[in-house]
């Protein structure tokens, strides 16, 4: 169409006509790459007559601006600027944010929803990443029990753990609280609450460990699994 036209008509002849308060064609830029927000900004091109309209999307088709506007563009009458371009008034600031590329966001995003979103799919289907297996209907961290030493270690340590604390309050706490009954000084005393506070510190570290500790033995033929959740 264009082409069609003489040089010095262009301007004249092609006229865009932009509604400033239009957030569609922002949005159609900013998330696609064949829109452009011509429609709100105008085309910038010397050859084409941005128009400028404080309408939103659609607002060229009421009856009103057709006749003001348009009959006189067909009708070959002198092309005058709208109010809105002897004002110079502009978008909204916010349609600013708009004009963010976020079709770079989806590109990106996308992959990674999609990721996200197989997790549960791969687990179903019994793959689990590197470090993990597949037991139970779902993926859990395993570390591998090379002899029934190992197994024999931990329990052996438990043990001692309780050992320690039966120590602590027979063998520490009890004869100081003994001491303290047939001689209540101000230094007995301090010396059972500090036996009482080793004591209370200890059993404190040993249920904390216990009640986060999530795992159990499972026999795989001739090995035993730690099975860590």
């Amino acid at each position: 169409m264009e082409n069609q036209i003489l040089p010095q008509n262009k301007r004249d002849a092609i006229i865009n006509e932009c509604g400033i308060r239009d957030h569609w064609p922002v949005i159609a830029k900013s998330v696609s790459w064949d829109y452009g927000a011509s429609g709100t900004y105008g085309f910038g091109s010397f050859n084409v007559r941005d128009r400028f309209h404080p309408l939103g999307h659609s607002g060229y088709f009421e009856t009103d601006f057709v006749r003001q506007y348009w009959v006189p563009a067909v009708a070959g009458k002198p092309i005058d600027f709208s109010i809105t371009d002897t004002k110079g008034e502009g978008s909204p600031f916010w349609f600013g944010m708009l004009r963010i590329p976020f079709r770079w966001l989806i590109v990106v995003g996308a992959p990674v929803l999609i990721a996200i979103a197989a997790i549960p799919l791969v687990q179903h289907l019994g793959i689990c990443l590197p470090g993990k297996e597949y037991r139970d209907g779902t993926c859990v961290a395993v570390r591998q029990l090379k002899s029934k030493r190992e197994i024999a270690a931990r329990i052996s340590d438990l043990l001692v753990d309780i050992k320690k604390t039966l120590d602590l309050k027979q063998g520490v706490l009890f004869p100081r609280m003994q001491t303290f009954l047939n001689d209540s000084t101000d230094e007995n005393w301090d010396r059972v609450r500090s036996s009482a506070n080793s004591l209370h510190t200890h059993v404190e570290k040993s249920l904390d460990e216990i009640t986060t500790y999530d795992a159990h033995l499972v026999r795989d033929g001739s090995n035993v699994i730690l099975m860590v959740r």
